[in-house]
């Protein structure tokens, strides 16, 4: 049961991040520009190239590596520090977009705990010996 879960949200995951990412560059469908200070801050990541070169790279791998199934625990670290910012942006600045944000973080921490045992060295600490 919880392969065929892990199965179906490592999918969504990865597809969600695909998908827009991809669009960032081949334009499938418009996306709205918030307004405000929300839009403020998108501009600036726009102008000054951080979005492309930082963000949409980091996602359009971390979509590639999760949907790959053999490195999605590295896919989900590339992808753990977007979903924050995604999840902070809309919790402060875009709250329209915060069920999305809270399906995304829904979504990654599911993996995270289903992906625990690769990550536990990261969550112990170091011993005597070393």
């Amino acid at each position: 049961m919880t392969a065929k879960l892990a199965l179906g949200a490592r999918a969504l995951l990865g597809l969600i991040f695909l998908v827009f990412s991809l669009n960032f560059f081949f334009h499938f469908f418009s996306m709205p520009s918030p307004e405000g200070p929300a839009g403020d801050l998108m501009k600036a990541l726009f102008m000054s190239g951080y979005f492309l070169q930082v963000v949409k790279l980091t996602e359009l791998t971390g979509a590639l590596l999760v949907l790959s199934g053999k490195l999605t625990p590295l896919g989900l670290l590339f992808l753990a520090p977007v979903i924050v910012n995604i999840f902070l942006f809309h919790l402060i600045l875009a709250p329209e977009g915060l069920p999305v944000a809270i399906v995304l973080v829904a979504l990654e921490s599911f993996l995270g705990w289903v992906y625990f045992e690769r990550f536990r060295s990261i969550f112990s600490s170091p011993t005597a010996q070393e």
